[in-house]
């Protein structure tokens, strides 16, 4: 390859039972983030190998969706540390809002 020029995000894939406890289909986290502007640029995904065999493969599909999406960012410890385009940090409250309806209490991010 090219040594990751022009790439916006790398991740390695992998699959070890390495921290999988029973109830683990996968995990994942960003592993470096760009200077600048605080967004991740390299993460890593582990499949649990007892899900590869256990999980229909559109629900494997969907938890590695979920997953990436850890990777990209969107997890609350991450959400702290999104900017606006002039570099200033937006704060939590700023990306994350609970809303209550009908007496039930939701997250939206």
């Amino acid at each position: 390859g090219n040594g990751g020029e022009a790439t916006d995000l790398i991740l390695y894939v992998l699959t070890t039972s390495q921290h999988c406890e029973s109830s683990t289909a996968a995990y994942s986290l960003a592993c470096m983030n760009d200077p600048v502007t605080r967004r991740p640029i390299m993460g890593t995904l582990n499949v649990c190998p007892n899900t590869l065999n256990s999980f229909p493969e559109d629900k494997l599909l969907g938890t590695m969706v979920h997953e990436i999406l850890h990777v990209m960012g969107f997890t609350d410890d991450a959400m702290r540390l999104f900017i606006d385009s002039s570099g200033r940090a937006l704060g939590f409250d700023k990306v994350v809002r609970n809303i209550t309806s009908a007496g039930n209490a939701y997250r939206r991010q």
